[in-house]
């Protein structure tokens, strides 16, 4: 059932991570105008994927005249979590209309995934949460990318500013927000010690996705 009350919680409470994204999106703008994508490409880009490790993937690729098939390929791994995000929403979006179910799923990225699941412990949660957060950090991903285009010309190199960490600092902050416990701690050791490993064996970002997916096997056997 759709809850206004429940859509402007969720917009409050995106608004400390849209700043963030926010700051995140502008990186990727100069990265995008260093690699020669105007302003509407990149606009576009943002609206169509709306997930920024694998926007920043593609313009990488992008900038090193990647043949289209390897970016599309790298974009998909990249963003093949969102699969298991989505698993896990299942129980919040069960008896929510369908309409609003696939519209709600469009908007989350890893932000408002972990908010909805931090507040889905303790909270009856809906879609409405869900699209009030995606609406205020899809708006704030819009901007901060496309005006990131237009700074390209005034910030050359973006390290230098620390800015290259941000993405880093993020998740970490996500993963705090969900208060792992020691019953979590298994399977992310899985996960973290497995990607290395297999990053020597596997091309792009698959060794991530296949720890990632280790640990959440153990996880779900275990339960």
């Amino acid at each position: 059932m759709w809850s206004w009350a429940e859509f402007f919680e969720g917009m409050r409470a995106s608004i400390p991570f849209a700043i963030g994204a926010g700051v995140f999106g502008v990186t990727l703008g100069l990265a995008a105008s260093q690699a020669g994508l105007n302003a509407v490409e990149m606009g576009f880009m943002s609206a169509t994927v709306f997930a920024g490790a694998s926007q920043l993937v593609a313009v990488g690729m992008i900038e090193q005249a990647a043949p289209m098939g390897a970016i599309i390929a790298a974009v998909f791994a990249v963003n093949a979590r969102h699969i298991l995000m989505s698993a896990t929403l299942a129980p919040v979006l069960r008896n929510q209309n369908p309409v609003l179910r696939v519209w709600s799923l469009l908007w989350t990225v890893d932000e408002s995934w972990a908010l909805t699941m931090a507040r889905s412990k303790h909270a009856e949660t809906g879609a409405a949460y869900l699209l009030g957060l995606g609406s205020v950090l899809g708006a704030s991903w819009m901007i901060s990318t496309v005006s990131g285009v237009h700074l390209g010309d005034l910030v050359v190199s973006p390290e230098v500013f620390g800015l290259d960490f941000l993405g880093v600092s993020v998740f970490l902050g996500l993963l705090v927000l969900l208060r792992p416990t020691r019953h979590h701690i298994v399977p992310f050791v899985i996960a973290a010690v497995l990607s290395p490993l297999l990053a020597t064996v596997l091309p792009g970002s698959w060794s991530i996705i296949v720890a990632a997916c280790c640990g959440a096997a153990f996880a779900a056997a275990r339960a």
